[in-house]
């Protein structure tokens, strides 16, 4: 957790681009197990995404 806008939006921006390579693989890949992974990856990127926008702590 940060407040300093510059490594929010840095941060923001590389799980992003990990969002969007897990979603590529996750459309590619053949196998489930696999795709399960990339799916957690999804939701684990997703969770990163909220942790550097701390919404509970602004007044």
């Amino acid at each position: 957790m940060t407040s300093d806008p510059v490594v929010q939006w840095v941060s923001t921006g590389l799980f992003a681009l990990l969002t969007v390579h897990s979603l590529w693989r996750l459309v590619t890949v053949r196998q489930v197990f696999v795709a399960a992974g990339y799916l957690f990856h999804l939701g684990m990127s997703a969770v990163m995404i909220a942790m550097v926008w701390p919404w509970w702590v602004r007044p």
